[in-house]
């Protein structure tokens, strides 16, 4: 019975955020973090820069078919 309380006191306590009980899930995530790298840096700047491309060939086919529009008119 005892640890019942215990596990209530301390459910109660993470809902209202007095002392979140430790998850040890948290902590095994934890455990799997790391920090970044410039492989990392690396990997983002490239898909940013397939990003501004995708973004630069719409831009380019709206233009196209916006002007192709305009003359048929």
């Amino acid at each position: 019975m005892g640890k019942l309380l215990q596990n209530l006191i301390r459910g109660a306590g993470s809902l209202i955020d007095i002392q979140p009980a430790p998850h040890r899930s948290s902590l095994s995530r934890m455990k799997q973090l790391h920090l970044p790298t410039a492989s990392d840096a690396e990997a983002i700047a490239s898909d940013w820069r397939q990003v501004g491309q995708d973004i630069a060939a719409a831009i380019d086919q709206t233009e196209l078919q916006r002007v192709s529009h305009d003359s048929k008119a």
